[in-house]
């Protein structure tokens, strides 16, 4: 599914369609049996009367897909005298209309499986019926992976009362450890073969455990939708009934552009922009993670932009990664598939000193204790700035969401500051590759 935006948007309604006729100056023969647009309404029509909300239906949802996307290239076959081609791998050029069917997000970088001659604005019959081929055919490709997950995935969102069963059952305290796991609120994130962005805050009122939304995005508040209509539906059998699946860009009434259903997926595991940091004699150095690249001295990129700097991770074999952190799409998770890691945070460095460092990760929300063990390491092989702003939550006992309250120190007052509270840091031996023995 690489590539592929919004695989889970369905293809458009029946309304849609005769609206799209007539948005297109389409004679009403579109939906006759032996009008060939007709045939493909056919295919949409049988397509239709599934049910969508059942995983046991997704096999037949399947095939009436692919039918469904080859009458519409057959039409297309016809209508264009055998000179339409199918060119997988083709993107849309800028030249695209921003309002184009080819457009499907904020950004033009969908896959578009046709040549650039053959792409037109929305009032273009044939543009529509192209998009309701490659709506067909990413939508049944979604429905094969999401299959497979829900046949051998974890049964934590097969229902209401399973997700919360598992949250009473991990909603207290954790055991004190070297090691941190994601948060309960963002582990559906990590759950979602797609990895949606959702982002919970967990709490509890009156021994009711309550959701809200980290984030105001669309999956979230579905998400919490779900929860709260007590459903005994799986919650990705149960979004295919919602609005971020079924809705039809331009045509469904009362869309706003662009729409509140909107919204990418968080990158986990492919490495991509992630540099691996090493230090080296006081400086720290990066390369491409994963890469025999040639290690250069760091300077990250939030530093010169006057940003919050770039999250990093401390994974669990000791090797330290950082990447610009992008709310909706790259996230402390994105690093290691959302597993355990001994600290994570944003950083800030100019010419390999460290001029900013912070436990700043709603995803892991590390203790002082953890951001401790961590800074007694840059501490002691001098590479931290001694004017550089250092930052922790709970230091002076902060809510660890309320990032405004953090209270900045520079390193020698804050290790004076932990020694005044007793804070001790973590052992740390036997790690397989950390990056501070280079």
């Amino acid at each position: 599914m690489a590539g592929n935006k919004h695989p889970w948007r369905d293809v458009m309604s029946l309304d849609a369609w005769k609206k799209m006729l007539t948005l297109t100056q389409t004679a009403p023969t579109g939906t006759s049996a032996q009008d060939p647009l007709g045939k493909i309404f056919q295919k949409l029509k049988s397509y239709h009367q599934l049910e969508k909300q059942n995983q046991r239906v997704f096999p037949q949802r399947i095939e009436a897909l692919k039918a469904l996307e080859t009458e519409a290239y057959h039409y297309l076959q016809e209508k264009l005298h055998g000179k339409y081609q199918k060119e997988k791998g083709h993107k849309g050029g800028n030249s695209v209309n921003p309002r184009s069917l080819a457009v499907r997000g904020r950004n033009n970088n969908n896959h578009v499986d046709t040549p650039p001659s053959l792409i037109a604005k929305e009032t273009s019959i044939n543009r529509w019926v192209y998009s309701l081929a490659q709506r067909a055919r990413k939508k049944a490709g979604y429905l094969e992976e999401l299959n497979k997950y829900l046949r051998t995935g974890k049964a934590y969102l097969g229902s209401y009362s399973a997700f919360l069963d598992y949250l009473k059952r991990k909603n207290k305290p954790s055991d004190d450890s070297e090691l941190l796991s994601l948060v309960l609120g963002v582990k559906p994130e990590k759950w979602d073969p797609f990895h949606r962005p959702i982002e919970l805050d967990i709490s509890e009122s009156n021994q009711e455990l309550i959701l809200k939304a980290t984030h105001p995005n669309a999956i979230s508040f579905a998400f919490i939708e779900w929860y709260t209509s007590q459903t005994k539906a799986h919650f990705f059998e149960w979004l295919e009934g919602h609005p971020i699946c079924t809705l039809t860009k331009y045509l469904d009434a009362n869309t706003p552009s662009p729409s509140p259903f909107e919204f990418g997926r968080v990158q986990y595991g492919s490495g991509s922009g992630v540099q691996e940091v090493s230090l080296k004699a006081g400086l720290l150095y990066a390369k491409p993670f994963k890469e025999n690249n040639l290690e250069l001295l760091l300077n990250t990129k939030g530093y010169s932009k006057n940003m919050s700097g770039e999250a990093y991770v401390w994974l669990q074999n000791g090797q330290l990664l950082i990447h610009p952190h992008c709310v909706g799409t790259f996230h402390h998770s994105s690093f290691d598939n959302g597993g355990k890691v001994r600290c994570a945070g944003t950083i800030d460095v100019k010419n390999g000193i460290i001029e900013r460092l912070d436990n700043s990760s709603g995803h892991y929300r590390p203790s002082t204790r953890h951001f401790l063990t961590f800074l007694k390491i840059l501490n002691e092989k001098k590479v931290l700035n001694p004017t550089a702003d250092v930052r922790t939550h709970d230091l002076y006992g902060v809510d660890p969401k309320d990032d405004c309250q953090r209270i900045g120190l520079n390193p020698a007052a804050f290790l004076e500051q932990a020694t005044k509270k007793s804070l001790t840091s973590y052992s740390v031996t036997g790690l397989a590759n950390p990056f501070y023995k280079g």
